[in-house]
């Protein structure tokens, strides 16, 4: 993922959490958790920060509905500053980078070694047997006295 790909990223989700029009849950949350992975990888602080993130709010009986509302609030604007922070940090440092992974690189030198080994000793194994198969009819022909231009010559 590239710099401007992950910006415009961060400010989508950015902009989903200001609008009223759309509710913030836990939809949002692994969205935001699906982006940040990609950015900054899954060991990030930022990847852990966002797997703990909830937009619950836990109120006691006695609180008012302003309280309420104001621990809402502050969950969003936790979240707001978390996207701030992650876009600035993309801003600065950039996004991580994951290397391509071709088949040979998920295997250790000792399975390498025994893979390629295995392969040489069947190889060895076939040419040792066409080169026994070829002796025992060369020698077939000769005991019946059968040669190439015998029977070149008995086809004409």
């Amino acid at each position: 993922m590239n710099k401007n790909r992950a910006l415009k990223g961060l400010n989508y989700q950015k902009d989903k959490l200001l609008d009223t029009k759309y509710f913030k849950d836990a939809i949002w949350v692994f969205q935001t958790a699906s982006w940040i992975q990609d950015i900054f990888g899954k060991d990030s602080p930022e990847y852990a920060y966002i797997g703990k993130f909830s937009f619950v709010y836990e109120h006691l009986s006695g609180e008012s509905d302003e309280q309420v509302r104001r621990g809402l609030d502050r969950r969003k604007k936790d979240a707001e500053k978390f996207i701030d922070s992650c876009i600035q940090t993309v801003k600065l440092k950039g996004v991580i980078y994951q290397p391509k992974v071709n088949f040979l690189q998920k295997f250790n030198n000792i399975q390498m070694f025994g893979t390629l080994l295995g392969i040489a000793a069947i190889i060895f194994s076939i040419g040792i047997w066409v080169g026994y198969t070829n002796a025992r009819l060369a020698s077939f022909e000769k005991s019946y006295n059968i040669s190439n231009s015998d029977t070149a010559s008995k086809h004409k």
